[in-house]
């Protein structure tokens, strides 16, 4: 194919893309090249300027240097309105729905149909419905957006996209929240759209899914383009070299040593209605215990009631052999039992604290003299933890909502390590973290197991469970279908624990 033909298929072209903010540049001469019909995925690093790139192709924010081509047409995109009349379209990691209003009012926001000042709204829900038929989307015009599902929500902002004439849809980190089913179905949609000559710039931290639904990828690293090409041309060891600038040889460290004898929790016929039922287990001291299955499986139900979060209706809890009862959260942290919730932003940190508030969080109390607490001691505490998990800060009185995604999970680490709890349970621990900053908490969490902790480690990721889990536990429907030793697992071993699939030794399907 020639070069003009190649031109021709060519829908945004940003070239030579520059920004600052104040005297420092993050955006380095950045080019970015989208072809017609086809996803295109944009990856780095946090920091890389992905997200630069895309505020500044939506008109959100203004660059210094560099041009924009749509169809070969040098464009000015000043503002949002801008980027939605030459339809390009966005749709955040943050959903932007109106959670009171139906999703057909949600699609004609700004745009109603009307009758001089009335809304035609029997004529605006059933051409709402029409687009998330054509579109491939089962949910009814007339549900409210509050009673959706975030997946559902996603698909009613592509709805909205495509209704008015999208060429161009933004995904950033689309499947962060949304099952593996609900991904099948949303890639589904893509592809069928993506058919019908529309094009995306899919953004992810999640190699897997670069793999399986980009057709082409732009590499960043720190403000620079680094490269573009067919999705074919890489694997995942090269992917991720580019993105990180080094060889990721040591991705998941080499931990494994024999685990002690030691039971340090015993889990015993553990149930709670609707959640999960007779759950049982051994964790050893210095394990790493993986935790896999779908979203759903009720492994996050389960560890909230280890951590005093919920109460089981049935079952014994022991630790180190005796038996406990732990009443609230308190007890747990008492016990020596930490959480590091998956929704760290919300449960795990306090956003508008600064970092030395969050790393004290749980051990202020360990500062105090009488009603006197020890200021200079607190922060040496602070700054000891902050060097010993290499997290990258401006000063202590930065506000945790500022940092990063890995440097915020570092924190609430920080917070427990500084607790010196002897199990942690970590549900998806690198959820919405990059790969750089994914190889430094693994490193972190084996450390930690060296260190005789015990770990509790829940994972959608199969290549993060396989890759530094002693054992992996798989839970389907609220029970546990197969415990497998990490020189015995394999992703299909795994599945078919996570489905349901494995007949266990002694007894039919029809027991099951």
């Amino acid at each position: 194919m020639d070069s003009n033909s190649n031109e021709i298929n060519v829908l945004i072209k940003m070239s030579g893309i520059r920004k600052k903010y104040g005297q420092i540049e993050v955006l380095h001469g950045v080019d970015l090249e989208v072809k017609k019909a086809e996803v295109h995925a944009l990856i780095g690093e946090n920091g890389a300027g992905k997200s630069t790139m895309m505020k500044i192709l939506m008109g959100e924010v203004k660059m210094d240097q560099g041009t924009i081509s749509v169809d070969g047409d040098i464009v000015k995109i000043s503002s949002p309105n801008d980027a939605h009349t030459l339809g390009l379209r966005m749709i955040h990691q943050e959903i932007l729905l109106v959670p009171d209003m139906t999703v057909a009012e949600n699609i004609f926001s700004g745009v109603e149909l009307k009758k001089w000042v009335f809304v035609k709204k029997k004529e605006q829900e059933k051409k709402a419905q029409e687009i998330l038929d054509n579109v491939g989307i089962d949910i009814k015009a007339t549900d409210l957006v509050r009673d959706l599902k975030t997946a559902q929500r996603q698909m009613v902002e592509i709805a909205a996209a495509v209704s008015f004439g999208a060429r161009l849809i933004i995904m950033d980190e689309p499947t962060s929240a949304i099952s593996q089913k609900e991904t099948e179905i949303l890639f589904s949609i893509i592809k069928r759209l993506k058919a019908e000559g529309i094009s995306f710039i899919y953004i992810s931290h999640r190699m897997d899914e670069i793999f399986q639904i980009a057709d082409s990828v732009t590499v960043m690293r720190d403000g620079c383009f680094v490269s573009r090409d067919p999705i074919s041309n890489y694997d995942s060891n090269k992917l991720i070299s580019q993105m990180v600038g080094r060889d990721l040889q040591d991705y998941f460290p080499d931990h494994f040593s024999d685990v002690s004898d030691e039971v340090i929790l015993k889990v015993d016929r553990l149930s709670r209605k609707n959640e999960y039922r007779d759950i049982s287990f051994e964790l050893h001291k210095g394990e790493i215990l993986g935790f896999g299955g779908l979203i759903g499986a009720g492994r996050t139900e389960m560890v909230s009631s280890l951590f005093g979060l919920t109460k089981p209706d049935s079952g014994d809890i022991y630790l180190k052999g005796q038996k406990v009862n732990i009443r609230n959260t308190a007890s747990a942290i008492e016990l020596g039992i930490a959480l590091i919730p998956e929704d760290r932003k919300h449960a795990g940190l306090n956003l508008n604290g600064n970092i030395e508030d969050n790393i004290m969080m749980a051990v202020e109390k360990k500062y105090k003299k009488g009603l006197f607490i020890s200021y200079s001691n607190r922060r040496k505490a602070s700054e000891e933890m902050v060097s010993q998990l290499s997290i990258k800060i401006s000063s202590l009185k930065q506000l945790a909502g500022k940092l990063s995604g890995g440097n915020q999970q570092k924190v609430v680490l920080a917070k427990w390590l500084l607790e010196d709890s002897e199990i942690l349970i970590l549900d998806e621990p690198t959820r919405g973290i990059d790969v750089g900053a994914k190889a430094e908490i693994y490193k972190l969490i084996v450390n930690m197991a060296k260190a005789g902790k015990s770990i509790i480690m829940i994972s959608s990721e199969m290549p993060e469970l396989l890759g530094i889990c002693d054992r992996i536990a798989v839970m389907y429907e609220g029970r546990i279908t197969g415990v497998v030793e990490r020189k015995e697992a394999t992703q299909e071993k795994i599945m078919a624990y996570a489905a349901n699939i494995v007949k266990r030794e002694g007894e039919s399907k029809d027991e099951q």
